[in-house]
């Protein structure tokens, strides 16, 4: 017969130990609401030039040395080769690529990342209107300096109108709400709310090109949304990264074509908020929320004028060329992409980019035969350099990034628009196995303890019969 004296404390024990085995989200675990992630990536970038003119040189956008209080992020090139060479020595290093008819390059990059994750900060805020009303004259001079900017007209004469009304249809008013609340509340307005719908576009737009038709892609939307915090004194930036997502796209950049595995090519705007930092409000994408972002570099560009348009246009129209972007957790590579043969190495990527190179030659009315030249031997033309001994930054622009070119896929799922703000979020996360351990020695003891009182009464018992 089972003693009930037992159960509680045993079901409690149990409890504990399940529970404390386990992290909670952010604001159980720490009172800070970041729980630092470490990352590594590794990043591949091949491209062949099917057809140039007037183009001599280009460079490989990758991510870059690059730290803002919330994220650090650390790159090594760990081999390159085809027609690139490095350009640039220490921190300030750039893979510059020779272009010609038939030229090749690729570069093979290492990533180290550790950012604080901080979903659930967002979340809070999204639910409390006063949260942070108490912090804020206390910016920093330096980063309000920097990061507030005086908006464009547009923004001021008919975005905020519009926002404003959205909020007070929603029963509030600017007055009424902290600037933290008022920057989330304007990223739904500018990312889901429908006041701009998502189109895709392979070149930016200008800011009124944007508001009057009402639609633009991640990279418009957030320059609108940098340019309505502005308005508010509210520190914002933009970043332009890759993130990791289980993606395979192939994007057409006028008469181009790129393909990004796992690595979307995006852009985002950012908050700052004293004690804490940079905050992301990537509702599109949960890019350093819900997903890794690999940032390439931050922007405050808050327009884009025709004349700018026009040149790139221009420029993309000198030459077409095949590029894929391929980004691995680094348990993921696959087997075929672990050679430490260059040669090897080149021509596996080549071949993996071949339908695309065939694609952009057979567009551009021009015979396989006589374009595409690249073989083996031509192949063998490649340098390597260890991680350990060079660390790069690398800001510059690649031949797909002449434009300034960002995408996003519609089809990536993101936050509903009759929602305030409901990334998906864990209450549990990864097993503190010590927790456990510790709680499992505490079950244990309370048993024995228990086993000891029990077998002392059984002997009383025996010793008065």
């Amino acid at each position: 017969m089972r003693n009930p004296h037992l159960i509680m404390p045993v079901l409690t024990a149990i409890t504990l130990s399940l529970l404390l085995s386990y992290s909670f989200i952010d604001t159980v675990a720490q009172p800070n609401y970041g729980r630092p992630q470490h990352l590594s990536f590794t990043l591949y970038d091949y491209a062949y030039v099917v057809l140039t003119r007037n183009v001599s040189t280009a460079y490989f956008e990758i991510p870059a040395n690059y730290s803002d209080g919330t994220l650090n992020q650390t790159v090594y090139i760990v081999a390159y080769g085809g027609n690139v060479s490095l350009v640039g020595n220490g921190n300030n290093v750039t893979a510059q690529v020779k272009v010609f008819n038939g030229s090749f390059g690729f570069i093979v990059i290492r990533i180290k990342q550790t950012f604080l994750n901080l979903t659930n900060i967002v979340l809070e805020i999204s639910r409390n209107p006063k949260m942070f009303a108490d912090l804020e004259d206390r910016f920093p001079p330096n980063i309000k300096e920097k990061y507030v900017r005086k908006p464009a007209d547009i923004i001021r004469q008919k975005v905020v109108p519009d926002f404003t009304k959205w909020l007070k249809e929603r029963g509030y008013t600017i007055n009424n709400v902290s600037k933290a609340f008022l920057a989330v509340q304007a990223a739904v307005f500018i990312y889901l709310s429908g006041y701009i719908r998502y189109n895709a576009s392979a070149l930016p737009r200008t800011l009124a090109d944007i508001v009057n038709k009402h639609q633009g892609d991640c990279d418009d939307m957030s320059r609108i949304l940098m340019n309505l915090l502005w308005y508010y004194g509210i520190p914002a930036k933009m970043e332009h990264s890759y993130v990791y997502l289980p993606l395979n796209i192939t994007m057409p950049v006028e008469g181009s074509y790129m393909r990004f595995l796992n690595a979307g090519p995006h852009a985002y705007t950012l908050m700052y908020i004293p004690t804490i930092g940079w905050i992301s409000l990537d509702f599109l994408a949960g890019a350093r929320l819900n997903n890794p972002s690999l940032v390439e570099e931050e922007s405050l560009t808050a327009e884009i004028t025709e004349k700018q348009l026009e040149h790139a246009r221009k420029e993309l129209s000198k030459i077409k060329y095949a590029e894929e972007v391929m980004l691995f957790r680094d348990s993921e590579v696959p087997p075929r992409l672990k050679t430490y043969n260059i040669t090897k190495l080149a021509t596996t990527l080549h071949g993996m980019l071949f339908p695309l190179i065939e694609k952009v030659t057979l567009e551009a009315g021009l015979n396989m035969a006589s374009t595409t030249t690249t073989s083996v031997t031509k192949i063998t033309n490649t340098t390597t350099l260890t991680q350990q001994t060079l660390t790069t930054s690398t800001t510059t622009h690649s031949a797909q990034e002449i434009t300034n070119t960002t995408f996003w896929s519609s089809t990536i799922s993101s936050i509903s628009a009759t929602q305030t703000v409901t990334p998906k979020t864990n209450v549990l996360r990864k097993p503190d196995f010590l927790g456990f351990l510790l709680l499992l020695t505490l079950l244990v003891l309370i048993l024995a303890r228990y086993a000891i009182k029990v077998r002392s009464g059984t002997q009383q018992v025996h010793s008065s019969t």
